[in-house]
């Protein structure tokens, strides 16, 4: 069974230069959102099924 993917990436190269990512932990993933915006990253919080990630993150991740 797959969960909810909470990715946070960097907004101009849509992870290439930073990517965190983790399944059924909203909690954390906003969190993790806050620290990153706080440090001044411009960077996305994309919620997705974790079977049906945009392309861009199924490269970063499976290497797809």
């Amino acid at each position: 069974m797959s969960g909810i993917r909470y990715v946070v990436r960097d907004k101009a190269t849509k992870g290439c230069d930073f990517l965190l990512w983790g399944d059924d932990d909203e909690e954390a993933a906003q969190e993790t959102l806050r620290s990153c915006i706080a440090d001044g990253l411009d960077v996305e919080l994309i919620v997705t099924l974790a079977y049906d990630m945009d392309p861009h993150t199924r490269k970063l991740i499976e290497g797809k």
